[in-house]
């Protein structure tokens, strides 16, 4: 036979255990970035491109010393900065693509490092924002979106410079390796995707 005593006591445990239940698990805010960033590196692609239209891909690496990012960290409801961050960038996209025009859609990754060159860490998770792409070329240069969860974009330009036989290329047999700069910004504070 139950006392009131253990019927409130069962009843407690019933709303802890379902309030256990309902909480979300990770309930932390995953890490933000705002601020914008400037990325040098180059474009290598699977063919050369030329000015005829075709499917094409392409992998950007940013260089060692020539990517960095402007802005403030919001991690584990700290914020870091704003201060300059090396970083790493990543990215591979593909579509139809001419030296004149063309669209492609991809992901790219965005790791913060340390100076030293190795990865950041920070409220014990390395900080790394990946992304949906969307670039619209047009000749040299082209618009270029960043996706990442639900409301949280950065856009920018990224520019190519090419060398005269890359642009003399454009209406021979073409290049495959371009130097490639992006340039963006967050739009609002920019959450990866997971």
């Amino acid at each position: 036979m139950k006392t009131a005593g253990m019927r409130r006591s069962v009843a407690g445990l019933t709303m802890c255990v379902a309030g256990l239940a309902a909480a979300p698990a990770g309930a932390a805010a995953p890490p933000s970035v705002e601020g914008a960033c400037e990325l040098g590196g180059n474009a290598v692609f699977d063919h050369p491109v030329t000015n005829a239209t075709r499917f094409n891909g392409g992998t950007f690496h940013s260089d060692d010393g020539l990517a960095n990012c402007v802005g403030t960290l919001k991690v584990g409801g700290r914020s870091y900065g704003p201060r300059v961050w090396p970083v790493r960038a990543t990215g591979r996209s593909t579509g139809n693509l001419s030296c004149a025009a063309g669209t492609l859609t991809g992901r790219a990754t965005l790791l913060f490092l340390r100076p030293d060159g190795r990865p950041l860490r920070l409220s014990g998770s390395t900080i790394a924002f990946r992304a949906r792409i969307v670039q619209h070329h047009v000749v040299a240069a082209g618009l270029i979106d960043f996706v990442g969860r639900p409301g949280s974009r950065a856009g920018g330009i990224y520019n190519f410079t090419p060398s005269a036989s890359a642009i003399g290329g454009c209406f021979a047999a073409g290049d495959k390796r371009l130097p490639m700069t992006v340039r963006m910004s967050t739009l609002g504070s920019f959450t990866g995707l997971g």
